[in-house]
């Protein structure tokens, strides 16, 4: 879609329209808006500002940046206020832009954290921003939650395989105790009782990394055969440590390059690794695993699911943008960090 996002000072004629349009989005009194936008205009420091995202000389979505948004924690600052998006405009990553303009224009004068209160959960994140605290708004009953985003030092976007190493101590722990919730129930135990029982069987690891799930299967029945695949030669090296089946290959490297085999495998598996890749990406690796699979054989898989079709594109489409600003080669595989993982 074709807009830009303008900043309130390289466009000070929009003034008037733009507290105008704040004001009937978010019922701030009027003359709240005027007064922080005349002083930003007066171009005396970085704090405050104001965005906007204009198609057609139309404000379609904004956000400001100002010391404090009406909360307790006066040392929390500066924060992003009043984003919005026209609702016919929603779903097509505005939003997104001007929180990385904002983040991005804020880190080029000097500024590398930004504080924002909301009380969505799951939709900051999306853009590299990290629960922080809880706070007390002003005249407010219930306390709202606070976000915090840090100019990287460290890349949003890593190589895979970069990615898992930097996180290998604690990794285990971290996926435990954050992300199975290490009951009976737990995903890394229910995934391993859906593997077969009989000795001697074939089994295949997609992404097995440091094989939490395969240390449960090990408890079940030790004398499977494991082939594992990964692209993390650390994670792989942290598996072998854990001496688990005397029949154990591992191989470092990407599952859609290496050869799958034909009719090898009595089951597949894989375990939080494949939520990386689109459909499209996936079908041909679904494809290979039909043919490696034994007649009778099996694929498990166990992962991260979108909510909607609408939302894993959006997630896709936002991967790609931050691929293409970073300079990635559009083949090279890569991680987002993310709150589960960072």
């Amino acid at each position: 879609m074709d807009y830009m996002i303008r900043k309130l000072t390289d466009c000070p004629e929009m003034k008037e329209y733009a507290a105008e349009w704040f004001h009937q989005k978010w019922g701030v009194p009027l003359e709240t808006y005027q007064a922080s936008m005349d002083e930003a205009l007066k171009e005396e420091s970085v704090v405050p500002q104001w965005y906007m995202a204009v198609k057609d000389s139309r404000i379609i979505g904004g956000l400001g940046i100002i010391e404090n948004d009406f909360h307790d924690r006066k040392d929390l600052t500066p924060n992003v206020c009043a984003v919005y998006v026209e609702p016919e405009f929603r779903c097509q990553k505005i939003a997104g832009r001007l929180l990385d303009f904002v983040c991005d224009d804020m880190s080029s004068c000097g500024i590398e954290t930004l504080y924002l209160v909301t009380d969505h959960t799951s939709f900051y994140e999306r853009y590299g921003w990290e629960y922080f605290c809880m706070v007390q708004g002003d005249g407010e009953d219930e306390m709202t939650r606070m976000y915090i985003h840090k100019s990287e030092k460290v890349p949003v976007l890593e190589k895979m395989d970069v990615f898992f190493e930097n996180r290998l101590e604690g990794y285990d722990r971290h996926m435990r105790q954050e992300v199975d919730d290490g009951s009976e129930n737990g995903f890394y135990k229910f995934t391993a009782a859906q593997l077969p029982f009989f000795a001697g069987c074939e089994i295949l690891d997609l992404g097995c990394g440091t094989g939490i799930e395969l240390e449960e299967y090990f408890m079940i029945n030790p004398d499977a055969v494991i082939t594992g695949i990964d692209l993390s030669q650390a994670m792989l090296g942290a598996l072998a440590k854990k001496s688990l089946f005397k029949n154990m290959k591992l191989i470092c490297g990407s599952y859609f390059d290496v050869p799958l085999g034909i009719e090898k495998y009595d089951v597949a598996v894989s375990v939080e690794s494949l939520h990386h890749y689109t459909e499209k990406e996936k079908l041909s690796l679904y494809r290979n695993l039909f043919r490696a699979l034994k007649d009778g054989g099996y694929f498990i898989l166990t992962d991260y699911f979108a909510e909607s079709a609408a939302l894993e594109r959006e997630y896709f489409e936002n991967l790609a943008y931050l691929k293409k600003k970073a300079k990635y080669n559009r083949s090279c595989i890569l991680s987002l960090r993310h709150p589960i993982t960072a």
